[in-house]
């Protein structure tokens, strides 16, 4: 079966717009996220409840996809303001701590590929 570029195009555009039509949220709950991705320039990729969200974790330099964070938050909920540790998950080394942004919506094509085994960003 083969699709049209047209009808690739449009859904695209639906992809983008459902992403464009959600508002960003100060927090998501823990509990509804099933797949995380972390990059050295873009930022912390939550899915949640089946959607993409992005926090840009501004000024942190100490994110990677070879790397995992630990939130500091006694609630069950990750939100803006809250501190997340960055640390490599093989050794537990920690190389410092960032603060959470607000939690932006993006179309799945936006959300950078997982990185292969033994590839760094």
């Amino acid at each position: 079966m083969r699709i049209s570029l047209f009808a690739m195009a449009a859904l695209l555009m639906t992809c983008a717009a459902s992403a464009a039509e959600r508002e960003p949220r100060d927090c998501l709950n823990n509990r509804s996220i099933r797949e995380t991705r972390l990059t050295t320039d873009q930022g912390y990729f939550a899915r949640s409840a089946g959607e993409w969200w992005q926090n840009k974790v501004r000024g942190c330099t100490l994110l990677g996809p070879d790397r995992s964070i630990r939130t500091l938050s006694t609630i069950t909920r990750q939100c803006s303001g809250d501190q997340i540790v960055v640390f490599q998950n093989f050794s537990q080394q920690e190389f410092g701590t960032c603060v959470l942004g607000p939690w932006e919506p993006v179309a799945d094509e936006a959300v950078p590929a997982p990185p292969r085994a033994g590839e760094k960003n």
